[in-house]
């Protein structure tokens, strides 16, 4: 109780807010893509077609 020096009398003491939940547990795969998202650089697109197809068989 505090006491409220306007009334002369005790009024209970303000509730507390309640603590935040705990983070959750933290998934070694999860962690792992994280640190490495995103890539630095993107590989190449190269097209791997070497020409017209050949029709002289």
């Amino acid at each position: 109780m505090i006491a409220d020096p306007n009334k002369g009398e005790d009024t209970p003491a303000p509730a507390k807010a309640p603590a935040p939940p705990p983070p959750p547990p933290t998934d070694p795969v999860d962690e792992a893509g994280d640190e490495t998202f995103p890539a630095s650089d993107p590989p190449s697109w190269t097209p791997q077609d070497s020409g017209a197809p050949d029709h002289t068989k």
